[in-house]
């Protein structure tokens, strides 16, 4: 479409509409791509593989829309080095710790990694020495318990699944969490507030017996209230499917967040709602009923943007 303006989207959860906050100064081909934000220096950064020069990792400021390119030095002719970080950056995963990026495995990696904004290059941290590569996992940081969870993906063979494992920032180890199965890639991880719980939004099951990879729409629970001992569960709900667009193979493309996850700016929305809809007299209605309208609409919502793969379905549940 002629018409469509490609860029970053902001959604207004108040008045549940979307407007355009930046727009792309080219056509950004943002496949299979991995955004962080850094809320102490208004910074959101994009990894992204699939795209002609190896423009593969971004920064924006969110106040100045100023764009950096950690590859600006690359020689885009130099074909041995696009292919280096093409497969190095491929499929990688990046976490926000501490307002430091962390990059995790690859297409071609089996390392750990974290981002240097001095001289803009990924420092290396450790190696899974178990595996030659490590890619498609999904990363959360937790801060409460201090440690970086990777949960899903698979390391080459589509059979052979990661799990869940566990990187302690005081030890600077890994370590694999047993009793947990996992045979899912690619999709979301989001961590709740109050940080007891992890949903889990997979694309992807992983292949079996040599077969293909499928596509599912199962949505499930990483309890991590108890240290080291973690649960999973599957919900009763499913993400919501797109029609399968012809000529495609069945795909699930959702995007996935959690909103009203700020618990005193939800709750101060929520009484200037309910002081706007009964006027200035707050008097006139009990603190008690006040009370339990906050409670049950100062909730986390989980949000789903269903994008069919031939790219003419775009539903926001």
């Amino acid at each position: 479409d002629d018409n469509t303006i490609y860029g970053l989207y902001i959604f207004n959860i108040i008045n549940k509409s979307w407007r355009l906050f930046f727009k792309y100064p080219k056509m950004w081909w943002l496949l299979e791509s991995e955004i962080v934000f850094d809320n102490i220096r208004n910074k959101l950064y994009i990894l992204n593989w699939h795209e002609g020069p190896p423009r593969t990792f971004r920064q924006i400021d969110m106040i100045t829309k100023e764009i950096i390119d950690d590859d600006d030095d690359i020689d885009d002719d130099d074909e041995e080095l696009y292919d280096w970080y093409t497969m190095h950056r491929r499929e990688a995963n990046i976490v926000n710790v501490k307002d430091d990026i962390h990059l995790i495995g690859s297409y071609e990696s089996n390392k750990h990694t974290k981002y240097n904004k001095t001289n803009r290059k990924f420092t290396e941290i450790s190696v899974f020495e178990e595996f030659d590569k490590i890619h498609c996992t999904k990363s959360v940081y937790i801060k409460s318990k201090d440690v970086i969870l990777i949960i899903g993906g698979f390391v080459g063979d589509e059979s052979k699944c990661i799990g869940v494992r566990e990187y302690s920032l005081n030890t600077g180890k890994w370590r694999k969490i047993d009793g947990i199965e996992y045979n899912y890639y690619g999709g979301h991880a989001l961590v709740t507030t109050d940080e007891k719980h992890i949903i889990l939004a997979p694309s992807k099951s992983n292949a079996t017996d040599g077969g293909w990879s499928e596509a599912t729409y199962d949505i499930y629970i990483l309890d991590i209230l108890d240290d080291g001992v973690y649960k999973m569960r599957k919900s009763k709900i499913q993400i919501p499917k797109a029609p399968k667009s012809p000529g495609f193979c069945e795909s699930n493309m959702a995007m996935c967040a959690l909103t009203g996850n700020d618990k005193i700016m939800s709750e101060k929305l929520v009484y200037g709602f309910i002081r706007e809809i009964i006027g200035l007299n707050m008097d006139e209605i009990s603190m008690d009923i006040i009370n339990i309208v906050v409670l049950f609409n100062n909730s986390e919502l989980l949000h789903c943007v269903q994008i069919g793969f031939g790219g003419e379905y775009h539903h926001h549940h």
